[in-house]
């Protein structure tokens, strides 16, 4: 796709959005969230607040 062809697209979205577009936006739908992962500082963290402990997990 050139940029010729990308930038007509945007001006005539900008005119004519696509209909899911219109339709979200009229029902209110937000989509979900990205997930977000914790780090290993974070994870480290989490244990040490729980005390090494975990419900439903069992220490070998």
């Amino acid at each position: 796709m050139t940029f010729e062809l990308w930038s007509a697209f945007r001006e005539e979205w900008k005119i004519r959005p696509p209909v899911h577009w219109l339709v979200a936006k009229f029902v209110g739908y937000e989509p979900p969230e990205d997930k977000q992962y914790m780090d290993a500082d974070a994870f480290k963290a989490f244990i040490d607040a729980s005390g090494g402990v975990l419900d439903g997990v069992r220490r070998a």
